[in-house]
């Protein structure tokens, strides 16, 4: 049976070609992009994941289309029709792309932009937390420079990519990116938290970290629970070893809690609690 993908609306067989070499997110990295769960008709923090992509774009100097921003429940149902038609009845990881069309060297013929969505298949229906806690460790070879692209999500990840395949190499579940004053500041794939006498705390974004989706939700829901919460933190390898409880934070995982860093061990009593809460939001 054939998967699809969405380009600009058409649907299209998701083994063919449909971009070329002078694509600019090829060629560039001239491109954005968005991670989105899907389940049951539905897509949790759909119009937070197009705020922020509406944010990047412009950062950027792209052409945000009309569609994005009139027409905004189209595009919603655009994913749900894709998963639909590709038969993915459980969860589905969404990949929502922007590129500058065509054209151009550095220097583009215009910042009109195309957009794909994507779909893969997922086994959970909802967020679920992992069973067993995930092992992770710092990366140090290359630092993330603090500036206004540090908080997008970019085609350009050669960073995420290196640290990846250090993490594959060594072993490890997940790696821990630096800014370049030596802060942790995220994961490869996700925010980072950590919780000390019920306090949780999270790198400030104008440290360098991806302004996550799932981050403002566990932020909006640790704050309703009345934990406090610190999201200005500049984090250290010290403050990893002193916390009770470390998780980890993005919109297709939800959350993952950590079990392992360095000698030190830790339990999933906070983040258990806060995915509850939002599954329940969503999904119940």
């Amino acid at each position: 049976m054939s998967e699809y993908i969405i380009l600009n609306g058409n649907y299209f067989d998701a083994s063919q070609s449909v971009l070329t070499a002078n694509n600019r997110a090829f060629k560039y990295g001239d491109a954005l992009f968005e991670t989105m769960f899907a389940s049951g008709g539905k897509v949790p923090l759909f119009y937070k994941h197009l705020e922020r992509l509406i944010k990047s774009m412009k950062i950027l100097n792209m052409e945000v289309p009309v569609k994005f921003t009139v027409d905004t429940s189209g595009l919603k149902e655009e994913i749900i029709r894709l998963i639909v038609k590709n038969r993915f009845f459980h969860g589905a990881r969404v990949r929502f792309s922007v590129f500058r069309n065509d054209g151009g060297l550095y220097t583009p013929e215009n910042n009109e932009v195309s957009y794909i969505i994507e779909t893969t298949p997922l086994k959970n229906k909802k967020f679920e937390l992992n069973q067993i806690g995930q092992k992770i460790d710092v990366y140090e070879d290359f630092k993330k420079q603090i500036n206004l692209l540090s908080n997008i999500k970019s085609a350009n990840s050669l960073l995420y990519i290196l640290a990846s395949d250090f993490r594959k190499k060594h072993f490890f579940d997940e790696m821990l990116l630096q800014n370049n004053n030596n802060y942790l500041i995220e994961a490869i794939s996700s925010n980072l938290f950590i919780c000390k006498d019920n306090v949780i705390y999270t790198p400030s974004i104008s440290e360098g970290c991806v302004a996550g989706v799932m981050r403002r939700k566990v932020i909006e829901k640790a704050r309703k629970s009345d934990f406090k919460v610190i999201d200005d933190c500049m984090l250290t390898v010290d403050n990893l070893l002193l916390a009770d409880e470390i998780f980890l934070t993005n919109a297709v995982s939800g959350i993952k809690w950590v079990g392992a860093f360095k000698d030190r061990r830790y339990y999933n009593r906070i983040s258990k609690q806060l995915l509850l809460s939002i599954n329940d939001e969503f999904f119940e």
